[in-house]
C-alpha cells in the first residue's frame, strides 16, 4: 500500500463492477470512506466525487440498505458543502 492508498481503495478495486445489494453496499460505504479521508486531507473537491459516485451508482436502487446509503451520502455531501460556505449548493441537495 502506497503512502497515499488507504485501506477501502481494495474495497473499491474489487467491488468496482458490483451487481449485487451486498457487493454494492461494501463499495458504497468504501467510497463514502474514501470521501472523508479525502476531506480530512483538505481535498474537498475530489471528496465530493466520491460521494456524487455514491449517488450516481446507487440511486435506482429499491433495497432499503442502499437507499440509505444513497441518504448518507447525500447527507455528506450537503454537510461539506455547508463546511465551505457552499450553502446554496447544499440546499440543492437536499
Amino acid at each position: 500500500m502506497t503512502e497515499d492508498e488507504r485501506p477501502e481503495d481494495g474495497v473499491i478495486r474489487e467491488y468496482a463492477n458490483a451487481r449485487s445489494p451486498q457487493d454494492l453496499y461494501a463499495l458504497a460505504g468504501a467510497l463514502r470512506n474514501r470521501a472523508a479521508g479525502l476531506w480530512a486531507k483538505g481535498r474537498p473537491d475530489e471528496a465530493l466525487t466520491q460521494l456524487d459516485t455514491v449517488v450516481a451508482r446507487l440511486r435506482r436502487a429499491d433495497e432499503p440498505m442502499l437507499r440509505r446509503q444513497v441518504a448518507y451520502a447525500l447527507a455528506n455531501k450537503t454537510a461539506m458543502l455547508r463546511e465551505l460556505g457552499k450553502t446554496d449548493e447544499a440546499l440543492v441537495v437536499l
